[in-house]
């Protein structure tokens, strides 16, 4: 059901969860959510036609269902930033693990899957593990 001047191309959505778990419920089910999870941020969001059937033929195609899927591309998204200022010297390796939301160690091969070199110098690594020893 449409709301009064709302435009029937775009579809509107509240973005809820707790501190580990995000999802995008309809507005008109929020209260059914609200009871069985606590609230501790709440964004809503417009989404045009276009969007929106993308992400419900994903959840087709995956067997899954739209809060997973939006989940998913943000989780998605952060990766490809971080991938994406790191390649450009905008971040360090540390900065753009922390955008993408994983450790360092993990970061370094999501760089090498992408096929981004590391900025790591031979010498800078060398001394590095000159320092380990030194602390180990």
């Amino acid at each position: 059901m449409r709301r009064q001047g709302e435009r029937p191309e775009l579809i509107r959505w509240r973005l809820c969860g707790t501190s580990k778990t995000w999802s995008f419920v309809p507005q008109r089910r929020m209260k059914m959510f609200r009871a069985r999870v606590r609230l501790s941020k709440t964004m809503s969001v417009r989404m045009d036609r276009e969007n929106y059937d993308f992400l419900h033929e994903i959840t087709k195609e995956e067997g899954s269902d739209l809060s997973k899927a939006v989940r998913d591309m943000v989780t998605r998204g952060r990766i490809l930033l971080a991938v994406e200022r790191y390649k450009k010297g905008e971040v360090s390796l540390g900065r753009a693990a922390e955008l993408a939301g994983v450790p360092v160690g993990q970061m370094m091969t999501i760089l090498t899957e992408f096929g981004v070199e590391s900025r790591l110098e031979k010498e800078d690594y060398l001394q590095g593990l000159k320092d380990l020893q030194k602390v180990w």
